[in-house]
């Protein structure tokens, strides 16, 4: 959900992508959402292979609640770090992510 939050009409492969999860766990939980009616999906214009997900109102009634607790959750935990740790953390969680793009090869 806040994949689809910050980037509506993505699809399922590009939540995979953006989320580093794989494609079968996507699909499970874009099937849960659906039925939960969180989300919805549609056909893309430009090519009717490809679905498109958005936030359903609900959803962004939903999203709209979760994102400043989580904002304020993050703040708290990181308010531990200093400015430059809080940079080092965020190279390393950067460099993590591109290991791991990279072992998928």
């Amino acid at each position: 959900m806040a994949v689809l939050g910050e980037y509506p009409g993505v699809s399922a492969d590009e939540v995979s992508v953006k989320t580093q999860i794989e494609k079968s766990l996507i699909s499970r939980a874009v099937s849960k959402l659906l039925q939960r009616q969180l989300i919805c999906r549609t056909l893309s214009k430009e090519d009717k292979r490809r679905s498109e997900l958005h936030l359903s109102n609900t959803g962004t009634e939903v999203y709209n609640e979760i994102v400043p607790l989580s904002l304020e959750y993050e703040r708290k935990l990181l308010s531990c770090l200093n400015s430059e740790q809080e940079q080092q953390l965020s190279q390393i969680i950067d460099q993590l992510y591109q290991r791991a793009n990279e072992m998928k090869l």
